[in-house]
């Protein structure tokens, strides 16, 4: 679809400029043959351009994603991951066992750290971020509901102090 509005536009122009030279000479549009003033630019792209830019339309979203994953690891590089941190299987299922073990072993203290650790693909670093940032948000939202019971438990028996 891309490719015939690129085609559509290409025509477009060559037909414009077409007129206006014909308007500029005082000739009539129709004399002139589409084949000669339109060029076929569909028929003069090879095969592996038409995959090319429908691979990169399909996966464009992927690739944006990507790279937005990438700039976050590289402004996280000193951020500390938490000793107490458990790399399990279970909790991060898209590691291998061999990079589970490397940490595990290693226990890096920064996320420059693990980068350094021969084995780890940069997609498990940035998953590990994500892992990491995880346990940080749930840890953050667990304590913000224990401190909004124990404020309100609070007020609950000032309320009943008062009666």
């Amino acid at each position: 679809r891309i490719i015939r509005d690129v085609q559509l536009e290409e025509r477009n122009k060559a037909v414009l400029e077409e007129k206006e030279r014909n308007d500029e000479q005082g000739q009539s549009a129709s004399s002139i043959p589409d084949e000669l003033s339109v060029p076929n630019v569909i028929e003069a792209s090879p095969p592996a351009i038409y995959d090319t830019v429908e691979a990169s339309i399909k996966y464009k979203s992927y690739v944006i994603r990507q790279h937005k994953d990438m700039e976050s690891w590289r402004k996280a590089q000193g951020l500390r991951i938490p000793p107490d941190f458990i790399y399990d299987h279970a909790s991060m299922p898209t590691l291998s066992k061999e990079e589970i073990e490397k940490l595990n072993l290693v226990r890096p203290a920064t996320f420059a750290d693990a980068s350094q650790i021969s084995g780890l693909t940069p997609q498990s670093l940035v998953y590990l971020y994500h892992c990491v940032q995880k346990r940080n948000k749930d840890r953050d939202w667990a304590r913000r509901k224990a401190d909004e019971t124990k404020n309100r438990d609070k007020k609950e028996v000032s309320a009943t102090m008062k009666e």
